[in-house]
Parts: structure tokens; C-alpha cells; sequence
């Protein structure tokens, strides 16, 4: 396969361009789909072939996964766990604050994935006391909690699906065996490095 330079310049400078409306202020979805259009014209190919290797059922999966999230939401279940989770936050050390939030992130990631976990609590942290650490905490523990089961992240479905078609299966069993025990050694730790380091 021939690397098509030109095409990549422009690729890359509609990026530019797309990064730069967006931080003037406009609207998400309305600037990737207009830099995704512009792309189609600018790169004057038929675009079957990129559309045939996205991975329609995982971009269902993700969209649904925020479908969960409302009902979960709605539910009461999520304002029941922040209720409990904020109390300890509030009234604890930094351990106890960075542990709880860690905790909670884990649970979370594992039942609707880290993305919508961190959404369900975009409002939360800033109320907090050291919103600064527990922002950086909650980056870090949605992340590493991701990995403990096949189910935690989309970028292990992807991985699970690509290892699929080559011969490989990973099952739910196989990856928690790697998952849970790397996952806790890893939050483990970057609970107490961000502590550690205030």
C-alpha cells in the first residue's frame, strides 16, 4: 500500500481546522461531521471502502451504553451510590477520598464503561474538597478500572473482535484472569502516587 502524502497533508490540515472551530466554539457534532464532509470531497475517492471497516455493531454497542446510562440514572441507583460515595469523600482523608473514588469508578467502568461512568460524575467533583486530585484520580482510575473485565472498556471489545477475526477468542474467563489482578496492582498504585504526590 502507497502512502498518499498529499492526502495526508490534507487530512491532517482539515484536523487542524476542525480542532481550531471547535475551540472557538463550535459545535462538536457540527464540526466533525462538516471536517468528515469536507474530507469526502477533498480526498475525491469513493468512501465505501472506509465505511466498510467501521465497526458498525461496536458504535451501536458505545451509543447504547449511554442508553444504559440515563436508565441507570434514572433509576436512582446512580444518586444512591454518589450519595453514599460523596459522604465518604466529604468527611475523609485523602486516602479515604482517592480510595472511594477509586472504588466507585471501578463498579461503574465495569457496569456501563468508563466513559459514561466519568460522565455520571462530571458534576460531582467539582464540589468536592481538592476537586484538583480527585479530577486526577477519577482520570486515572475510570482508565486502569477499564481494563479489569472484557466488558470495562470499548477498546477491549475492539481488541476482542480484531483478535477474533485472526483466529484468536478471548473470552469473558480468560481476560478477567489477567484483568482483575493487573487492574488492582495498577490502581493500587496510582492511588497512592497521586496522594503521595498531592
Amino acid at each position: 500500500m502507497v502512502l498518499d502524502r498529499p492526502l495526508v497533508l490534507k487530512g491532517l490540515a482539515l484536523f487542524v481546522v476542525a480542532v481550531v472551530a471547535w475551540l472557538a466554539g463550535g459545535s462538536l457534532p457540527l464540526v466533525a461531521i462538516a471536517a468528515g464532509a469536507a474530507m469526502v470531497a477533498v480526498a475525491q475517492r469513493d468512501p465505501a471502502y472506509a465505511i466498510d471497516r467501521v465497526e458498525w455493531s461496536l458504535l451501536l454497542f458505545f451509543a447504547s451504553l449511554f442508553v444504559v446510562m440515563r436508565g441507570f440514572e434514572q433509576t436512582g441507583a446512580v444518586t444512591w451510590i454518589d450519595g453514599h460515595a460523596l459522604a465518604l469523600v466529604r468527611d475523609g482523608s485523602p486516602w479515604r477520598a482517592a480510595t472511594t473514588v477509586t472504588g466507585v469508578m471501578t463498579v461503574l467502568s465495569n457496569l456501563i464503561s468508563n466513559v459514561p461512568a466519568v460522565i455520571l460524575w462530571r458534576n460531582a467533583v467539582p464540589n468536592l474538597p481538592d476537586p484538583d486530585r480527585l479530577w486526577r484520580v477519577l482520570a486515572m482510575s475510570s482508565t486502569f478500572a477499564g481494563n479489569l473485565l472484557l466488558i470495562g472498556s470499548m477498546a477491549n471489545l475492539i481488541v476482542a473482535e480484531r483478535a477474533e477475526t485472526r483466529g484468536v477468542r478471548i473470552g469473558f474467563v480468560e481476560y478477567a484472569r489477567v484483568g482483575v489482578p493487573v487492574t488492582l496492582l495498577t490502581l493500587v498504585w496510582g492511588v497512592a502516587v497521586l496522594v503521595a504526590l498531592g
